[in-house]
């Protein structure tokens, strides 16, 4: 027989977390979350080896808005810590400047003549090309707004590695989204002399030790308040009737469970969501999802006999002759005492599920990190103790210059079913920050305890768009 609830959440990450809190401070606690790990927090989710708390890429909270860092302090219980020098980095020609990079930076990192190439593509740019790109893809967008010099010195590099194409097949949406590097001024000058330069933020948000803190506390309250939250627990089907989830079957450690939910929030990533849904969704549902693809992620920790390896909290590295994408290092987030001779540094490479990379063992990724940060002159092989990985699959959404068509496709399809809200960054296939999972954990708990028409929701996604991705 099914159970009953009124709200069931499927995915435990932030935005998943944040729609129960959401919903119990408005009185709502029959609510069931559903997880397919063993622990919540999703993508910001806490991974523990060899004495460290780490996170899974450098996470940190950041807002101007009061009202969303108060919701993450009332669900955890506690007063943030509020770091107010964070450095970024970028690698550039065999050493890091500052992140968005100043000018004065720039041309001591570069020589005379390609700061000059630099400067007087920008300026050609912005004076004679075109304001926007006929085919709306990323290299266009960034050509046009930074020129091409500056593009093929760093961004395209970056594109290549990250996402494993060349920049033109790819939308202009992701740079439209994660417009990291702000305005034109803001790039010339630095955030500091200019106004109106909003995206970066020069401070953030942590709590005491490791990001994952936050959802772990989070889940103990809401346990507390009797909100159900099954871990290692996986959505089989969901049965439609008039247009509506009528039925989950999850199956669980313990076996197969049976919900029959007012509501439906999926966090999961769609893939898992279709095929849950089979063949009840049309034909068009399934075509669209094959032009939805994510890169996968692979981080490999390295624990090194130093007690601290950089003063920048994490450092991009655009170049093709480093396997890595980004390291971060753990103690400039949060120290932990127990380590206070070592330091724990983080090497992101993006990659596809099951390719080579992610099929690599731990030593061969140890290796092929090793001669990149001896390359860069970071660390030599006698500095490097302990090593292990971490790996998720779903790691980032690739907007493919086709992209959007197919994810039309999809939302219009599932917005069909009135009970069902997809939301965050997995269930809408779209990049978010953590205060994006507070707005729309919020505006879903309201929208369910208003019991609001179901195209009011469409709505709510639509204005998700504005969502601005930092760093």
């Amino acid at each position: 027989m099914a159970t009953k609830v009124r709200v069931l959440i499927l995915g435990a990450g932030p935005t998943g977390l944040l729609t129960a809190w959401a919903l119990k401070e408005r009185g709502i606690s029959d609510v069931c979350i559903i997880e397919k790990t063993g622990s919540v927090g999703g993508l910001a989710k806490r991974r523990t080896a060899a004495g460290w708390h780490v996170d899974f890429g450098p996470h940190r909270f950041q807002t101007r808005d009061e009202r969303i860092r108060a919701v993450i302090e009332q669900m955890v219980g506690a007063k943030l810590r509020e770091v107010t020098n964070k450095r970024v980095g970028v690698w550039l020609r065999g050493s890091p400047v500052d992140y968005p990079p100043r000018l004065g930076q720039v041309i001591r990192a570069l020589p005379a003549k390609e700061v000059l190439q630099c400067g007087a593509s920008f300026i050609k740019s912005r004076l004679f090309g075109p304001r926007s790109d006929p085919a709306h893809t990323y290299e266009g967008w960034t050509i046009a707004r930074y020129g091409n010099r500056f593009y093929q010195l760093t961004l395209a590099h970056m594109a290549r590695k990250m996402w494993a194409v060349e920049p033109p097949a790819l939308s202009e949406d992701l740079a439209i989204e994660r417009d990291v590097l702000g305005s034109a001024r803001g790039l010339m000058f630095g955030p500091s002399l200019s106004r109106g330069y909003r995206q970066y933020q020069e401070r953030f948000y942590y709590p005491q030790t490791y990001f994952g803190e936050l959802w772990e506390r989070a889940v103990t309250q809401l346990q507390q308040s009797g909100i159900g939250v099954i871990l290692n627990a996986v959505p089989t089907s969901l049965r439609i009737e008039n247009n509506r989830v009528l039925t989950v079957t999850v199956r669980a450690n313990d076996g197969e469970r049976e919900f029959n939910p007012h509501y439906v929030v999926s966090t999961i990533p769609l893939p898992d969501l279709v095929s849950a849904f089979g063949s009840q969704l049309p034909s068009e549902a399934h075509v669209a999802l094959e032009r939805i693809l994510y890169r996968a992620l692979v981080i490999v920790y390295l624990i090194m006999r130093k007690s601290k390896l950089s003063p920048f909290h994490f450092i991009y590295f655009p170049e093709p002759e480093y396997v890595f994408q980004r390291l971060f290092e753990q103690k400039n987030f949060a120290d932990q005492p127990q380590n206070s001779s070592s330091t724990v540094i983080g090497a992101e490479i993006s990659c596809f599920e099951d390719d080579s990379v992610w099929r690599s063992s731990d030593d061969e990724l140890r290796k092929h990190v090793v001669e990149g940060l001896e390359r860069a002159g970071l660390a030599t092989t006698s500095d490097i103790g302990d090593c292990f990985t971490a790996r998720e699959s779903h790691a980032y959404p690739m907007y493919t210059w086709n992209y959007r068509g197919a994810l039309d496709t999809l939302l219009d399809e599932l917005g069909k079913l009135e009970n069902l809200i997809l939301n965050g960054r997995q269930g809408l296939f779209k990049f978010n920050n953590i205060d994006h999972c507070v707005e729309m954990g919020l505006a879903a708990a309201h929208h369910i305890a208003t019991d609001q028409p179901p195209h009011n929701w469409q709505t709510a996604i639509r204005s998700f768009k504005q969502f601005k991705v930092i760093d």
